[in-house]
């Protein structure tokens, strides 16, 4: 379900006239190289369970909410232009989070502004809520907190990687993150040196669905 409704999705947005405020390529690399992060996490962890990793579920699905973590900045960039234009160029030069700008010049976030569309679409609360809550997994229920933690994680993989722009200038510690799903620095090194170099595949898989 998710790779095909991603498929759909993506050339959806693709399509829109914003490259002047986001470069879409560079956005959605971003977002399908946090999809192979999270897919290399839950794969490592399920192999690793007995070294202290938490043990995602085997139906855990992680491809959708990864991929569509970051819409909010693509619905903000097709209905108000001008106006994300300003935040990107007020983050771009601050160390502030991209969402707390986001929320001081808009009153909302990219990630609440997804999981209201997720909403709106009748998404599954269990993609929709980790969505929701991928910059403050802390502040997320113990049913879908492991998901937001790992967005999280995957979003800042993806950032060491270099692998695409989510133009967020803030720099999350990946060895903090991976510890809340039991990892430890050699394994977070470890995703991060295999995400790295998957950069290839993850732009062969961007042609194929683009």
């Amino acid at each position: 379900m998710g790779l095909a409704v991603g498929i759909g999705i993506l050339p959806s947005f693709k399509s829109n006239p914003i490259g002047r405020i986001l470069d879409m390529r560079e956005l959605w690399l971003h977002s399908l190289a946090c999809c192979f992060a999270a897919n290399n996490c839950t794969k490592y962890m399920r192999e690793r369970k007995n070294d202290g990793a938490t043990a995602p579920p085997e139906e855990k699905a992680t491809f959708l909410p990864t991929l569509l973590h970051d819409m909010g900045k693509i619905i903000f960039s097709i209905y108000f232009p001008a106006e994300y234009a300003q935040v990107l160029l007020h983050a771009s030069g601050k160390e502030t989070p991209l969402h707390l700008v986001e929320q001081q010049m808009l009153g909302i976030d990219h990630a609440h502004l997804a999981a209201l569309l997720m909403q709106y679409w009748n998404f599954p609360e269990s993609l929709l809520v980790p969505v929701r809550y991928h910059h403050a997994p802390e502040k997320c229920d113990g049913e879908h907190r492991f998901d937001a933690w790992l967005i999280m994680l995957a979003n800042s993989l993806a950032r060491d990687a270099k692998i695409g722009n989510s133009y967020n200038r803030q720099v999350y510690e990946s060895g903090p993150i991976g510890a809340e799903l039991g990892l430890d620095d050699k394994a977070v090194w470890e995703l991060k040196t295999t995400l790295a170099k998957q950069q290839g595949e993850i732009e062969q898989f961007f042609q194929l669905i683009s």
